[in-house]
């Protein structure tokens, strides 16, 4: 069995890993209201704090919806050594495209097509090549983590009904469309993977039921080998921080939400992965998170730890908040 070993990074190195990482002036006023606006449902579920393991969540699912994630975060991420800095930063994008002025999620999604483009390699297992830019798997994993925050939000707050849900995913599909991700060139991408293009393709899966067909229909594309499960054990069980106090203290913090995210991945696939799938854990764990959200979200509480944990991303979404 292959194994996988975290190399120091020289300076040119580290040079070189910033440079491909989505970072982000923050804007300093707003030109409109956004895609959404205060109305929608996605500042309402995105600006709870269930939605740090939701994120959580389509952290895990990434990995194993093919095996070209678990290589993409192995040759181009710093998550071994800074997990607390990909949660910032994949919070720091979503943040910015439900938040922010349509302007500013402009230049995110420049800046994160930028960052795609250099995230190229091979697939070990496979020997297959793989890109951050395949358009099939871009709005996979665009709408696995609109649909991991959104599941998240249900399990540990509630509330959506059925309409109010569907409008959350045409939301989604509307964050998808701000990419310019030409549809006729994800068909020709689900073709490749071997997805039936024209029963779930015919268009952008804007309801939970077409999201929900397009899971199902890319069920076979999940994988774990032994890089998906080196990549599975830094992220779930991260053992080096920094001096930094205040990330310190969320690093403690992180275990816990890790176990929260878990337990809200279906256990079938978690049975695959080799992780916990105790009724009682998953139980457990969800009711901890039900009490602590509901604490953080009524006393005013997240808005500190958002600060803490995404300050951009806190700033663009106060900004938007205060109106």
């Amino acid at each position: 069995m292959a194994t996988y070993r975290t190399q120091h990074a020289t300076p040119v190195d580290e040079q070189r890993i910033a440079e491909q990482q989505f970072r982000l002036e923050a804007p300093t006023g707003r030109v409109d209201q956004g895609l959404f606006g205060p109305d929608s449902v996605s500042w309402k579920v995105w600006s709870h704090p269930a939605v740090i393991p939701g994120v959580m969540r389509s952290f895990v699912l990434d990995m194993v919806a093919s095996p070209h994630g678990a290589a993409a975060l192995e040759d181009h991420s710093r998550y071994r050594q800074d997990p607390l800095g990909r949660l910032d930063r994949t919070m720091h994008y979503f943040l910015t495209v439900v938040f922010a002025d349509t302007v500013t999620v402009a230049k995110a999604n420049t800046r994160l097509d930028r960052l795609h483009a250099r995230i190229v390699g091979t697939e070990p297992m496979t020997g297959s090549r793989y890109s951050a830019l395949d358009p099939y798997l871009r709005l996979g994993n665009h709408m696995l983590s609109w649909h991991s925050v959104y599941y998240a939000y249900q399990r540990l707050v509630g509330g959506l009904t059925p309409e109010v849900t569907d409008r959350y995913f045409a939301e989604a599909a509307r964050a998808f469309e701000s990419l310019g991700v030409d549809l006729e060139s994800i068909r020709t991408a689900a073709i490749r993977h071997g997805i039936d293009a024209g029963a779930i393709l015919d268009e952008l899966p804007a309801t939970h039921a077409e999201y929900r067909r397009l899971f199902a229909g890319s069920r076979h594309l999940i994988c774990v080998n032994a890089q998906t499960r080196s990549a599975l054990d830094a992220i779930l069980h991260p053992r080096d921080m920094d001096g930094n106090l205040t990330r310190a203290l969320l690093f403690r913090a992180y275990p816990a939400l890790a176990r929260v995210g878990i337990a809200l991945i279906p256990r079938d696939i978690r049975a695959t992965c080799g992780l916990s799938t105790s009724a009682r854990a998953d139980a457990l764990a969800l009711n901890a998170g039900r009490v602590t959200t509901a604490l953080l979200h009524h006393s005013g509480a997240y808005s500190e730890v958002l600060q803490r944990l995404c300050p951009h991303g806190h700033q663009i979404q106060t900004t938007a908040l205060a109106g």
